[in-house]
């Protein structure tokens, strides 16, 4: 499995919205429609702390029994 870092998002067309300091830590955080992730790296070593996923609101979207397997394989685990 292709490892998660913010070249790979980039390339898939996450745009970056964001990039902050914060106490110990290094934030920067990236959009996709409904996706933002942030990648956020301790500033005294610069390795990654986390990679947190956020899904926004979803109204009214008309989904297949596929689609709806697939996320419940994907958001249900």
């Amino acid at each position: 499995m292709k490892q998660l870092n913010q070249l790979t998002i980039e390339n898939y067309g996450f745009i970056l919205t964001k990039h902050y300091d914060h106490d110990d830590w290094e934030t920067y955080r990236y959009k996709k429609g409904v996706l933002e992730l942030e990648f956020t790296y301790r500033l005294d070593n610069g390795k990654i702390e986390s990679i947190d996923l956020t899904i926004g609101e979803i109204v009214g979207i008309e989904v297949s029994l596929s689609d709806l397997k697939d996320l419940d394989r994907i958001l249900n685990k």
